[in-house]
């Protein structure tokens, strides 16, 4: 016999199980991809705000040297832009590592060498004009400084335009991220509500495919009880309460027949004994006449019997109808 309820409920629950495994899966590991993107544009918008620092701080000793460049040193800011360098090319190491912005990180690389040139060459001036007495040299090497350090400004505030628009771009990618978190707790808050609300539903499905048939069959046993053996129970389920109820048709079914077979046999017996019971009053009634005739006939011979006229037989046949008349 196949339990097929019990294969149904089992079916139903793995199916819940396999679903809400794959939910978990799906939430699982979309949050931790996208954790990872929220953690790694965190990082990478960290790595640009310092080379955004950097670059700051660079273009304030530029400036600096720029207003002061009678009294400051061409080392001294060749010092500082080589301190500088080293923290803006390990902020770019970051990026290239991360593999973000290749093209951005490409063109800073390009302007912080010719930066890199532009700083060495006001170094070079700066050592010439300390030993040329000529002034028209000294006024040309002037210019030539003039313009480095107008060309090194220009591509301080190009290169912090780039950085900005990274870091703009950056805060735009860690913004999405955490947009779609949010969307994956968001879409993992409704699986769990669909799992929960299918778990619910499959439940009173199961429920009501046990239920019903029960209740029906107990109403089937209440209707017999009351005499009503037409009362039809049965299902078309393949389940073992479809089996049962078409099981209890059957049994209804047979004891109908064996009740209207013992109906008929008591109506049956009950004309024989009808037909006996008249046969017997019939033949009592013949039997009561019988026994007047023989008592009248008993008279007459007992009459005769005291004239002396009746033989030894007769004496016989008189003793016999008395025993018959008690």
């Amino acid at each position: 016999m196949k339990f097929k309820i019990f294969h149904k409920i089992i079916v139903s629950f793995l199916s819940l199980i396999l679903l809400f495994t794959g939910a978990i899966s799906y939430v699982i590991y979309n949050t931790k991809t996208t954790f990872e993107e929220v953690e790694r544009n965190t990082e990478l918008v960290h790595g640009i705000y310092e080379l955004t620092i950097v670059l700051h701080q660079l273009s304030n000793v530029t400036k600096d040297y720029t207003l002061n460049r009678e009294k400051g040193t061409a080392e001294g800011l060749r010092s500082m832009w080589v301190n500088y360098f080293y923290k803006m090319n390990s902020a770019l190491e970051y990026l290239k590592d991360n593999g973000s912005y290749p093209e951005a990180v490409g063109l800073i690389e390009e302007n912080i060498l010719i930066v890199n040139n532009n700083v060495d060459m006001v170094v070079d001036i700066n050592a010439l004009l300390s030993v040329t007495s000529d002034e028209g040299k000294k006024e040309e090497l002037i210019k030539e400084r003039e313009n480095a350090l107008g060309e090194l400004n220009v591509l301080q505030k190009k290169i912090s335009g780039i950085v900005e628009n990274v870091n703009a771009e950056a805060e735009e990618e860690y913004h999405l991220s955490m947009r779609r978190n949010q969307d994956i707790i968001t879409a993992a808050y409704y699986i769990f509500m669909f799992v929960i609300i299918l778990s619910f539903i499959l439940a009173v499905l199961i429920s009501y495919s046990i239920s019903i048939p029960i209740h029906k069959l107990y109403k089937g046993t209440e209707a017999i009880e009351k005499g009503n053996l037409d009362f039809k129970v049965g299902t078309d389920a393949g389940d073992e309460i479809g089996q049962l109820s078409r099981s209890f048709d059957k049994m209804v079914s047979a004891f109908k027949k064996s009740l209207q077979k013992i109906e008929s046999q008591n109506r049956t017996l009950d004309e024989e004994v009808k037909i006996r019971t008249k046969e017997l009053d019939e033949k009592n009634k013949e039997l009561e006449r019988t026994l007047e005739d023989f008592y009248t006939i008993r008279l007459g011979m007992q009459r005769d019997l005291e004239k002396g006229t009746v033989s030894e037989e007769n004496k016989k046949i008189r003793e016999r109808l008395d025993k018959l008349k008690r």
